[in-house]
């Protein structure tokens, strides 16, 4: 998918977003020798996003479907609606991690995971200098946090509980904030427990729901609250480490990452123990998938079966994507009509159909 959206990316870099694949040579800097190779298979591979045409000269020509231009222009718009959101998402990483501050390096592995723009570094990060900036270090540029907002340091978490007590979605205002941070923290506060949700047939046995009662009695410790004097190997630190990954995840596009992901960040959120291991050890609140090269991290209750239960601007778009992928490759199996019936509807087994899902996952310029 990554190289499918760079050829996107050459392509809309080109006049009129069309280009001649003799041309191609002359960007063999972006995609190599064996791109250009891969260029040209994917054009024929992918019917849905690429238009391939050969003039009376027999030059082959490529660009982009209106569809694909269509959803270039969407993307665009959402992006730029979505810029003050992005900019209280970044605040929000800033500040869960330990100093303050973020490898630049490191943010850009987490680009498109949760949707910053395309110009990230070059532009993005040196934007908004009152909420933060980059500072020289030792290990490279860093992105710093220039104020602190207690409204932020509110988790997805505690603002559902905010919503189950009042029934409405406005947000209080910060002395609201700090007594429902307050309560949601104290371990006689069960409106406040993780939601669980059970695949059927999984409820827990005796012992594992004691085990997850016990972990729920515990006081939240905040992703936002310095946690440096917690003995990792302690159930509050374990706690910290699943509400960490919980407000990080809450904060992507697709309620879901790859873990590797998540662990490559374990000193800077301070989450030693978070592995593979830890998220199946609380099947409520994650879903992992093993299918593929990579193993992937779901936040159960923001899914309903395979579908994300609050789509932002941006998801919608890319499951657009996917169906003109999808569409292109059905057409190439013979306009093969039925392929995509079968794979909407799925299996109704909820681990099935979550795993369906991971292959939407997408690393490019549109990305979930």
């Amino acid at each position: 998918m990554k190289e499918l959206m760079e050829m996107v990316n050459l392509l809309e870099q080109q006049e009129e977003h069309i280009m001649s694949l003799f041309d191609l040579k002359n960007f063999w800097r972006c995609v190599g020798s064996k791109g250009m190779r891969r260029f040209r298979f994917l054009v024929k591979k992918y019917p849905g996003i690429f238009r391939y045409t050969v003039d009376h000269e027999k030059e082959p020509w490529v660009d982009l479907t209106e569809d694909v231009e269509q959803l270039l222009r969407d993307e665009k718009i959402a992006k730029q609606e979505n810029k003050p959101l992005l900019v209280e998402k970044m605040r929000k990483l800033l500040m869960m991690s330990v100093d303050r501050r973020l490898r630049v390096e490191k943010l850009c592995h987490l680009k498109y995971m949760f949707g910053f723009p395309d110009e990230f570094r070059k532009k993005f990060l040196n934007e908004y200098p009152e909420f933060f900036h980059v500072v020289e270090t030792s290990i490279g540029p860093c992105l710093e946090l220039k104020t602190w907002d207690p409204a932020l340091a509110i988790t997805a978490r505690e603002k559902a509980a905010w919503e189950k007590l009042v029934g409405s979605k406005t947000a209080p205002d910060n002395t609201d904030f700090q007594m429902l941070s307050h309560m949601s923290r104290d371990s006689h506060a069960p409106n406040y427990e993780f939601e669980m949700f059970h695949p059927k047939g999984g409820t827990p046995g005796r012992r594992e729901f004691e085990r997850i009662a016990r972990f729920q009695a515990l006081p939240f410790p905040s992703p936002y609250e310095d946690a440096v004097s917690l003995d990792p190997a302690s159930p509050e630190a374990e706690k910290r480490t699943v509400g960490v990954v919980h407000e990080l995840l809450s904060l992507t596009i697709d309620k879901k990452s790859v873990i590797s992901r998540i662990s490559f960040f374990k000193n800077e959120f301070n989450i030693p123990n978070c592995s593979e291991a830890l998220f199946e050890r609380y099947p409520g609140i994650f879903y992992v998938s093993h299918s593929g090269d990579h193993h992937v991290v779901f936040l159960k209750e923001a899914y309903k079966g395979s579908e994300v239960l609050e789509k932002s601007p941006l998801l919608l778009i890319n499951e657009h994507l996917v169906r003109l992928m999808k569409l292109g490759r059905a057409h190439k199996r013979h306009q093969n009509t039925h392929v995509e019936d079968e794979e909407s509807h799925g299996s109704s087994d909820e681990l099935s159909e979550i795993e369906q899902h991971e292959s939407l996952t997408k690393t490019g310029d549109i990305m979930i």
